[in-house]
């Protein structure tokens, strides 16, 4: 699906909890990127909750779902790119997230 790609954009505003699942579809484009060698960025935002609070319970590990791509507390406080490279770092998705 990806042959001829220069590179996949990530553009997409998050709304700032765990269960959305726009994390989760940008994990899935990050790993889809990173087995085919695509450069992936992200246009990253201002997360629309903000930072100033992080709440709720972390998703246990084994709990992965479309509705939980990483366990994170409900409020996880992070923009789009800072969650990109939380995945990249900690799933070692092979692509560089300062690029």
């Amino acid at each position: 699906m990806f042959a001829g790609l220069d590179a996949i954009v990530f553009d997409i505003q998050d709304a700032g909890v765990r269960f959305y699942t726009y994390i989760t579809t940008m994990g899935y484009a990050m790993e889809a990127a990173a087995k085919t060698r695509i450069p992936f960025y992200v246009l990253d935002r201002p997360n629309p909750l903000t930072a100033i609070l992080v709440q709720g319970p972390v998703m246990d590990s084994d709990l992965k779902s479309f509705t939980g791509y990483f366990p994170l507390p409900v409020r996880h406080g992070m923009t789009v790119g800072e969650l990109a490279g939380l995945f990249n770092g900690e799933c070692a998705l092979g692509w560089n997230c300062m690029s």
